[in-house]
């Protein structure tokens, strides 16, 4: 099956419905100590419909990844990702 992202036709807004669960899985893989499964849905979700209709061609699932990582990594407790100066 497939999703459609922003309800559009564009093959951008597009995505194989069995990619999407492969993304959540090992977003659930990596954060399942720090995050319940419902907290990592919501941030890819939002990033996916964030980056919808802006991101070139067969690049949003990977584009998604990385951005719900960089936002799960904010949101984790005991961050592992690099440290954010403070100003």
């Amino acid at each position: 099956g497939f999703l459609s992202i922003k309800g559009g036709s564009d093959h951008n807004d597009i995505v194989s419905a069995d990619s999407y669960v492969d993304t959540l899985e090992r977003l659930f893989v990596t954060y399942e100590d720090r995050h319940t499964f419902a907290v990592i849905e919501n941030v890819a979700t939002e990033c996916r419909q964030q980056l919808a209709g802006e991101t070139p061609p067969g690049a949003l699932l990977e584009l998604l990844e990385r951005l719900a990582r960089q936002r799960l990594d904010a949101l984790s407790p005991n961050r592992t990702g690099p440290a954010t100066p403070e100003r």
